[in-house]
């Protein structure tokens, strides 16, 4: 039996260096871009709702569960690829976030690598897809950790396309049992 997970990278936020990465909240435009997301999320027929325990994850996905009354669920599994223990600038995290991906086992000190994320990453949604066998679910995470899935499920998934990710964007992922597959014919709207 076919699982259905549309993979969501959250809306836009505002990164602070004054602020805590878990607390990062929208910034106004994520905000409307969460309220438009929710006819299309309707429309897909999504029954399950799973998001990262990061506050921009929760807010994103914050609207669609009050418009529908479905209970939210957090799983630590989809939380952010945490690459450096204080904030970068754009510039460094582009790079830092570059050398994680051309090398699988590269972290800095009490950091995961991105194999470690991609791990992490594909047991969360076998577990999500095993609790909701047959049904249609959303799950939201952040940049890093989704394109790790997507570079998993298709080896040509370049360090340039993860630049190209929106915030926000889906990715639809298939499960039959606790093998995933990417559905490269969805093609995300713009909120």
């Amino acid at each position: 039996m076919e699982t259905t997970i549309y993979l969501m990278r959250h809306a836009q936020t505002l990164p602070s260096p004054a602020q805590e990465n878990d607390r990062w909240r929208l910034s106004a435009k994520g905000i409307e871009q969460a309220s438009a997301m929710v006819p299309f999320l309707k429309e897909i027929g999504v029954q399950g709702v799973y998001t990262s325990p990061l506050e921009r994850a929760e807010q994103t996905l914050g609207i669609f569960q009050a418009a529908t009354g479905l209970p939210m669920q957090t799983h630590d599994g989809l939380i952010e690829h945490e690459i450096a223990k204080t904030y970068l600038p754009p510039a460094e995290f582009q790079q830092e976030t570059r050398n994680y991906w051309d090398d699988a086992d590269y972290a800095h000190a009490d950091c995961e690598s991105a194999r470690e994320c991609t791990d992490r990453m594909l047991n969360a949604l076998s577990e999500i897809a095993a609790e909701n066998e047959g049904e249609t679910v959303l799950a939201c995470s952040h940049l890093q950790p989704i394109a790790l899935v997507l570079r998993h499920f298709d080896d040509k998934f370049t360090f340039e396309d993860w630049s190209n990710i929106r915030m926000p964007e889906i990715f639809k992922l298939i499960y039959t049992g606790n093998q995933g597959t990417w559905d490269r014919t969805f093609t995300s709207p713009d909120f």
